[in-house]
């Protein structure tokens, strides 16, 4: 017999966070003796984290989730009475912002503290190949950015993503959108004849 009052759970270790078409999918390590775990979701990393659920198993699904935000998350780990500290927070960064430009697509992200700069990503719509680093953007304020390598390539569909970057070799901070944004390159049409009506 283990008396739960003389057991010390380890802090939860949040693997990763992908987004899929139901919502952002946490991920984190199994901890010994846990017979569950409390996952809790914040819109700052250092803000109040409200309680998203409780569950057996290592990962989550958050179906409540609004465009155009980022997300931070925490895991405790649970058995009977006892909790663990809660983990890292994990971050979650989206594509907020998808236009047709002239000069190509126009992407726009939500601004991210402690970023030294930001990755963006590129793939076709098919997903068959590998994510391409299309931009590296060298300023935590520069959160807009246009992809002038889809210009000529009128309905065309392509997925992107982007990624925060951290220190001054500006290393992958933050996880990112798995399944990226879906964006038709679309451009605007000449006008060829006129005539009077």
């Amino acid at each position: 017999f283990t008396d739960p009052g003389n057991v010390k759970l380890d802090i939860p270790v949040i693997a990763k966070a992908s987004n899929t078409v139901s919502g952002i999918h946490v991920y984190w390590k199994t901890v010994s003796k846990a017979t569950s775990y409390t996952i809790y979701r914040s819109v700052s990393q250092n803000g109040t984290y409200t309680r998203l659920a409780t569950i057996s198993a290592a990962n989550y699904t958050d179906q409540n989730i609004e465009s155009g935000k980022t997300y931070y998350y925490k895991v405790r780990a649970n058995m009977a009475n006892v909790q663990s500290a809660p983990s890292a927070a994990k971050q979650m960064t989206f594509v907020t912002l998808r236009v047709n430009r002239s000069t190509g697509v126009g992407l726009g992200w939500d601004r991210i503290t402690g970023a030294t700069g930001y990755a963006v990503y590129r793939k076709s719509y098919s997903g068959s190949d590998a994510w391409v680093r299309v931009a590296t953007l060298t300023n935590n304020a520069t959160t807009k950015w246009t992809d002038p390598g889809v210009r000529d390539r009128n309905g065309s569909v392509y997925r992107y993503t982007v990624r925060a970057l951290a220190g001054s070799s500006r290393n992958i901070l933050s996880g990112c959108r798995n399944t990226g944004r879906t964006m038709a390159r679309l451009t605007t049409p000449a006008l060829n004849t006129a005539s009077a009506v």
